[in-house]
């Protein structure tokens, strides 16, 4: 191998001078090189077909992921308005039943109270009653003056 050196300007040039023999296996080297080189992209390539595809699938996933989270929100949002629904009913039942029960226990108390008022005037009469002596007539006169007094 000879090397041959040139310099003009900035530029420095350096030549190496080889055999045939030299530059065929200097191009073998340099093609096996080139192989290698091509089966790393090939497998770079391959890997990154297959980061592609994982991150294909894990975009889909995520969609999947999110389109089952709005489903699971509607429900809930169904579900809570059902409730809401539920609640303002039941205060109406409630309301109207504390009405019907105040009604209720209204009537009874005026039941009750013309029970009593029934209950005093029977008492009433019956003591009228006990009071009024029956009056026979007397057939002394004596007598119809004592009763009189």
């Amino acid at each position: 191998v000879s090397q041959l050196t040139l310099k003009e300007g900035p530029l420095k040039l350096e030549l190496e001078v080889c055999s045939a023999t030299e530059v065929k296996a200097l191009l073998a080297i340099l093609a096996q090189e080139t192989t290698n080189a091509g089966a790393g992209l090939r497998d770079l390539q391959e890997k990154t077909n297959d980061g592609d595809k994982t991150v294909e699938k894990l975009r889909k996933d995520l969609e999947e992921l999110r389109e089952n989270d709005r489903e699971r929100q509607a429900r809930a949002d169904a579900a809570v308005g059902a409730l809401e629904d539920a609640v303002v009913t039941l205060k109406k039942e409630n309301a109207e039943l504390r009405k019907l029960i105040e009604a209720q226990n209204e009537a009874m108390q005026q039941q009750a109270q013309q029970q009593a008022q029934q209950q005093e005037a029977a008492a009433t009469a019956a003591a009228a009653a006990a009071a009024v002596v029956p009056v026979q007539p007397a057939k002394d006169p004596q007598a119809i003056v004592a009763v009189q007094n």
